[in-house]
């Protein structure tokens, strides 16, 4: 801003001092200099004066407006990697030395790219820089991330935010490691969009493990996030990921789903600054899921999970940990998913395709007929749409998946239905139709 009113009033000097040095150069010959043209020159130096005092001032209350602004991003700044078309690997850390299983597993997706020819090393290193924000001061977990020397990047947050602690009633203490979680995902994610600037980043926790064709999977999915205003972000995760619940054979297959997933997830920096001003104190990840901030925006995420997690202790004390999310197993082979086509992702193309399919689709009326169906031979995909006693209550303790609901939306669900692969037939469970998807 200061450099465009610097140009501003240097083009306004630059015009006038032209017209009066074209007005001296006459007025230096006496013969040739007419009583109008001294007079014109009077007024001209008369005219660019004024005219020059009330543009510095305009542009003094401009700069006074400002600064408050600028003064707010103004700090010094560190130093850090960055490249023009870079995609900040942010890996959220806290009180867990085995952050290193999740270190050498980006590590060994970053050095895929290499090998399979997305670019030369030393590009690939700066387009995917990684990031540990430290949120807590825990020495086990700090010498475990400075073991990787120059192959990541300590962010060590202030006291603010590893010393947090909200103010709450003494019966909801137990709930402190929340607020602070939130607090330094915050703290974290302005590092990257604020103070470095990234346009985009991909969010990692550090009890993650990641596929060997994570980063290319988010290479693959970046520009579909760029064009489709529709999409919220694209996840690595998937909540009911587990074997037998997946189509195996397919690791190319990707979904759009209205449950944000997290666990992994790629989001640009117009998302950020959207969710900045009203981020929230504690439940970060179930307020992205509200319609308020999802605003019926859809997430990619693949039908052969690329992360699973191995943290069982944490602020959650295990919560799903032992009954499900022990069973998601990532992809441990590599599909190049930037060679492939992937429009039938974009949001008309899939409605339509799914649509088709559910048309197409043997409908069953009840649990037992699906488990009779399901034993017969054939591929044909089924349907069973969930209501009375065929509840999501019932599905989910016969077919294993996950049936929490997060602002009316079941985990990996699409416009109310749920897909699936329930012994070895695609299946798809019709529970609801939220409206504001």
């Amino acid at each position: 801003m200061r450099r465009s009113c610097r140009i501003f009033i240097f083009a306004v000097f630059a015009s006038h001092l032209a017209l009066l040095l074209f007005l001296l150069s006459r007025a230096s010959s006496p013969s040739t200099a007419t009583f109008s043209e001294q007079n014109l020159l009077s007024n001209s130096f008369s005219h660019l004066t004024s005219h020059l005092e009330l543009e510095l001032q305009q542009q003094k209350r401009i700069l006074d407006i400002l600064r408050p602004i600028t003064n707010r991003t103004s700090k010094p700044r560190q130093k850090f990697p960055r490249a023009d078309t870079s995609v900040a690997i942010l890996v959220v850390a806290c009180d867990r030395p085995s952050i290193s299983r999740c270190l050498d597993s980006l590590l060994h997706s970053r050095q895929e790219l290499v090998t399979r020819g997305r670019g030369s090393e030393s590009r690939i290193l700066s387009s995917f820089p990684i990031f540990v924000s430290l949120g807590c001061n825990n020495k086990p977990t700090a010498q475990m991330i400075t073991h990787y020397k120059n192959k990541v990047t300590l962010l060590q947050a202030p006291e603010e935010v590893t010393q947090f602690e909200p103010k709450l009633p003494p019966t909801q203490k137990k709930l402190t490691g929340y607020y602070r979680i939130a607090t330094h995902y915050k703290w974290a994610l302005q590092q990257i969009f604020n103070v470095m600037e990234y346009e985009a980043a991909v969010v990692v926790e550090d009890d993650l493990e990641v596929s060997p064709d994570f980063l290319e999977y988010f290479l693959a999915t970046l520009p579909l996030l760029s064009t489709d205003s529709s999409l919220l972000c694209a996840s690595a995760w998937s909540d009911n990921g587990r074997p037998e619940l997946v189509e195996v054979s397919r690791p190319d297959l990707l979904h759009r789903t209205d449950f944000f997933p997290g666990l992994g997830w790629l989001l640009r920096q117009e998302l950020w600054q959207e969710l900045e001003p009203v981020w929230p104190k504690a439940f970060w990840d179930d307020w992205l899921r509200e319609p308020a901030q999802r605003k019926g925006r859809q997430c990619l995420r693949p039908e052969v999970p690329r992360s699973e997690t191995f943290g069982r202790s944490g602020v959650s004390q295990g919560q799903f940990f032992d009954r499900h999310l022990r069973y998601v197993r990532r992809w441990r082979g590599f599909v190049a998913f930037s060679t492939l086509a992937l429009d039938y992702l974009e949001p008309k193309r899939y409605a339509q395709d799914m649509e088709q399919r559910l048309i197409a689709a043997k409908e069953v009326s009840s649990l037992s007929e699906l488990e009779t169906v399901a034993q017969q031979e054939g591929k044909e995909e089924l349907v069973l749409r969930l209501s009375g006693q065929n509840n999501l209550a019932g599905a989910v303790r016969a077919l294993g998946i996950m049936g929490d609901l997060k602002a009316n939306v079941a985990r990996n669900s699409y416009h109310g239905l749920i897909p699936l692969m329930y012994r070895g037939r695609r299946l798809y469970l019709i529970y609801q139709k939220p409206s504001d998807s």
